[in-house]
């Protein structure tokens, strides 16, 4: 089986992302404040006030509970969570310039193959719009109807299974549990005539 990441291999998230925190006066990721911390306590600050605020939390609500005070930090938090929860964001999110490319290797082989990408937050609860925006992205880009949203991509490493990545810790996990991995470094020189080799490579010279 081939696995295809999606966030940063197929879809340009880190574009989107960084346009959604430049908006609030951040130019660049080395600005970003704690990004994953920020993330982390964004999602446990969703489950605290859905729990208290069920019919919805407002700008008001967001003020009185202080959920942070300072700016723009505090106006980056309220950008989260009106996008980044949001399906249609996911939804919307751009290809990347070698999402065809990408694909044209991929189904070219003789192996089967999925997406396999992670959800946004650790908590289930702040993954609805992340799972559904993916699905419909999926659906509406690839003609795709399923694809496997999980946070441990390790575990699906077995010999001759091979996972397409940007992230070099997926890449590592999936090794070590005997897959292959051809991990994204840089889109802009990736060519198909590279990917069709090191599928090859994967799978024992079958593709």
């Amino acid at each position: 089986m081939i696995y295809v990441d999606m966030d940063g291999v197929l879809v340009d998230w880190y574009k989107a992302a960084a346009e959604l925190v430049n908006t609030v006066g951040y130019k660049n990721e080395d600005e970003w404040p704690n990004w994953t911390r920020g993330i982390d306590f964004v999602d446990q600050r969703v489950l605290d006030l859905r729990a208290k605020y069920p019919d919805g939390v407002t700008e008001q609500d967001m003020i009185y509970e202080r959920v942070i005070v300072d700016s723009p930090l505090r106006s980056l938090i309220k950008h989260l969570l009106q996008h980044i929860y949001s399906e249609y964001w996911w939804a919307t999110l751009p290809q990347t310039s070698k999402m065809w490319d990408i694909m044209e290797a991929v189904s070219t082989s003789e192996s089967p193959w999925c997406l396999l990408t992670k959800p946004i937050s650790r908590e289930p609860l702040c993954n609805e719009g992340c799972t559904l925006g993916k699905l419909i992205w999926c659906r509406c880009t690839l003609g795709l109807m399923a694809i496997i949203i999980d946070r441990d991509k390790g575990k699906y490493g077995h010999p001759g299974d091979i996972l397409i990545d940007d992230e070099l810790s997926n890449i590592d996990k999936f090794k070590a549990n005997g897959g292959y991995g051809i991990h994204i470094k840089d889109l802009e020189t990736l060519t198909v005539e590279y990917l069709k080799a090191e599928i090859k490579k994967g799978l024992g010279g079958k593709a």
